[in-house]
């Protein structure tokens, strides 16, 4: 979005909401907020190019028909919603997925660094702690990492990564193509082997800046009322995907301890939206024996300028190094590995 647009928009839905505010208001995860002017220059550069690539979406349409067919549409794994999640120790990797909060991202070190920002700078991300707890434990086992900044449900289908192939950045464990086939291609590789796969995604479908063009801000733009109208809609696509991307996931790994969390929200006027979401999350979760830990419970009750970064001198929704670090404790009780860590 550029800034002529974001400012539309802040006095569109209020006449005392801030840059800052608004930034807060609609729980951005993705890349748009306020960085160093080279870097808002290169994404811009990069979103002209995701926008003459992905017309209305079509690339990642195509790319999620022929990953359908490749799967088989994971409708076998549908028996798995009468069975609740079982328990699994860690195994030999640990296999990290989802968008920037599995990532590990902060827009602060991102702007100071940038343009030369490798991936070891987020080192205090949910992943990275949840590993560290898992050591005492299966002090052998190894994490990959494919978290992707930015990642929608659609582009975790469609590929590619637009951190790497829009922006040029690195990952933490590169790939070729989409999230989901990585993450297949990596579980077969090593079948039975893999244990836990923790995974969260969809924030990016709703929020401001999301590089999806069918992202629910790209939609609506400065149309408020949009927001309300459309946001079942791209609810409803979320729990589709998220069906999917679980679905074939669970059939690569069968016997595999699946991990994912409710999303925080930093502001209260859109609870409605981030119920519907959470609840869409806990459904889908359950379809595919997937354990679930309450991320927005865990937030809720401390400051928001203690867990995120909202009110450092770069906003930034994202979580701070204590936010992530709470993350990881709620994955590592809703886990039960602690029955282990003697």
């Amino acid at each position: 979005m550029d800034s002529a647009r974001f400012d539309a928009l802040t006095r569109t839905l209020s006449e005392n909401t801030t840059r800052r505010g608004l930034t807060r208001l609609l729980g951005s995860l993705a890349l748009g907020g306020l960085l160093h002017p080279n870097a808002i220059d290169a994404m811009k550069r990069g979103n002209r190019k995701k926008g003459d690539n992905d017309k209305k979406g079509g690339k990642a349409k195509a790319n999620k028909a022929k990953t359908n067919e490749k799967k088989g549409k994971v409708g076998t794994e549908r028996a798995s919603a009468t069975s609740p999640p079982k328990f699994n120790p860690p195994k030999q990797s640990y296999l990290a997925l989802g968008d920037s909060l599995a990532f590990g991202f902060q827009f602060p070190i991102f702007n100071q660094y940038f343009p030369n920002v490798p991936p070891d700078l987020f080192a205090h991300g949910y992943v990275n702690e949840f590993s560290r707890r898992l050591q005492p434990i299966r002090p052998d086992i190894k994490t990959i990492n494919y978290g992707c900044p930015e990642e929608t449900t659609d582009s975790f289908i469609g590929g590619g990564c637009p951190y790497t192939t829009t922006r040029g950045f690195e990952l933490h464990d590169s790939y070729s193509g989409s999230q989901l086939d990585a993450a297949i291609t990596f579980l077969r590789a090593h079948h039975g082997q893999v244990s836990p796969i923790t995974f969260n995604l969809g924030a990016n479908d709703l929020n401001l800046g999301a590089n999806d063009l069918n992202a629910l801000q790209v939609l609506c733009e400065n149309d408020v009322a949009c927001y309300k109208n459309q946001g079942p809609i791209v609810l409803e696509r979320i729990r589709e995907n998220l069906d999917e991307i679980l679905g074939a996931l669970r059939a690569a790994a069968p016997d595999s301890e699946i991990l994912t969390f409710t999303q925080y929200n930093i502001d209260p006027r859109f609870m409605p939206l981030s119920d519907a979401f959470n609840a869409v999350v806990v459904s889908t979760a359950a379809t595919h024996r997937v354990r679930v830990a309450d991320v927005f419970a865990a937030f809720k009750p401390a400051p928001i300028c203690d867990l995120t970064l909202v009110c450092a001198a770069i906003s930034d929704v994202h979580p701070s190094d204590a936010g992530y670090k709470l993350i990881a404790e709620q994955l590592w009780q809703a886990s039960a590995y602690d029955k282990l860590d003697h």
